[in-house]
C-alpha cells in the first residue's frame, strides 16, 4: 500500500473513532460505557498497523469528554492494554475463538479505568464497581455489535481488501 493511501485511512479510522464515540456522547462515557466506536478496535484483529490510528482516536474522544486529560491519557493506556490482548488473540489458529477472545480484550482493560476511578474518587469500593459497570458495558458492544458485525465484515471482501490493504 502507498504510504499516502495508509496515511489517509488511518486518519479516517482515528477521525471515525472520535466521530462515533461523539455521536453517542451520553453513551460513551460514565459507569457503563456503551462506547459503539469500541467496535472499531476489532480493525485491529485483521490489520495490527491501524492501531496507532485506534490509540490516537481515543485519545482524542477521551480528551473531548467529561474526564478530560486524565482520562484521555489512562483511557488511551487501557486501549493499548486490549491492542496487546488483541494482537496475541490473533495467534489462535481457530479464527472464531481468536475473534472471540479479542473481543475480550476492551473488556478486561477496564481495570485501568477503575484504576483511574479509584484514585480519583479515593475509595475503596470504587475500584471494582468501576471495573464491573465498565467491563460490562464493554462487553455488551463488542459481543453484541462488534461480534456480528466483524463476521459480516469478514464475508464482505470489499471491505476486507481495505482493511487489510
Amino acid at each position: 500500500m502507498k504510504k499516502t493511501e495508509f496515511i489517509a485511512k488511518s486518519a479516517l479510522i482515528a477521525a471515525l473513532y472520535v466521530a462515533l464515540t461523539m455521536a453517542s456522547y451520553p453513551l460513551s462515557y460514565g459507569m457503563v460505557q456503551f462506547r459503539v466506536s469500541e467496535v472499531m478496535t476489532l480493525i485491529a484483529f485483521y490489520n495490527p498497523s491501524y492501531i496507532p490510528s485506534l490509540l490516537v482516536g481515543c485519545f482524542v474522544a477521551n480528551l473531548l469528554g467529561i474526564g478530560g486529560m486524565v482520562d484521555a491519557i489512562f483511557g488511551t493506556a487501557a486501549s493499548l492494554f486490549a491492542f496487546i490482548w488483541i494482537v496475541i488473540a490473533r495467534k489462535i489458529k481457530n479464527k472464531k475463538a481468536a475473534l472471540f477472545v479479542a473481543a475480550a480484550g476492551p473488556a478486561a482493560s477496564s481495570f485501568i479505568i477503575a484504576l483511574e476511578m479509584k484514585l480519583a474518587l479515593n475509595d475503596p469500593l470504587s475500584f471494582w464497581i468501576w471495573f464491573l459497570y465498565v467491563a460490562f458495558g464493554q462487553a455488551v458492544v463488542l459481543y453484541v455489535l462488534g461480534g456480528p458485525l466483524a463476521l459480516y465484515v469478514e464475508k464482505n471482501e470489499r471491505i476486507m481488501k481495505l482493511i487489510k490493504k
